[in-house]
């Protein structure tokens, strides 16, 4: 196994029933830029998720991470996010931190702020609650 290479997450998988919500979060807070939207049908869903329904896929892009947004076509009920097991959180790397933050403020975003260790994280939340951890 080679070390020194460095290895990144490009892309982040979300479902949701709330497409719009999420889709104006991310361009219009988070500054993604809508690279395409399509269906996958029923058979490619259940072939990579186990879910027997067709679902909108839209891919949103800024600079090398990829959040893609996955929605029923059909209506269904909606889990809870909060107790769910899996991803609670991802990170996003900046190249001016401080600037994005300043510019969430700016649009009245909440931040969650920690205190650890003698330095600050910040997190930002989506509409569906999916945490963002802002990073340098």
């Amino acid at each position: 196994m080679n070390f020194n290479q460095i290895h990144i997450c490009d892309h982040i998988g979300l479902f949701t029933v709330h497409p719009q919500r999420l889709l104006n979060f991310y361009i219009q807070i988070m500054e993604f830029e809508k690279i395409s939207d399509t269906v996958l049908d029923k058979s490619i869903m259940k072939s990579i998720f186990g879910l027997n329904m067709a679902c909108r896929f839209i891919k949103l892009s800024k600079g090398e991470l990829m959040v893609e947004i996955f929605t029923p076509l059909a209506p269904m009920k909606v889990s809870n996010t909060k107790t769910r097991i899996g991803i609670n959180h991802f990170g996003y790397r900046l190249k001016n931190k401080n600037k994005f933050i300043q510019s969430l403020r700016k649009k009245k975003q909440k931040l969650l702020t920690i205190k650890k260790g003698g330095h600050t994280i910040f997190f930002i939340k989506d509409p569906d609650g999916n945490l963002i951890e802002l990073r340098d």
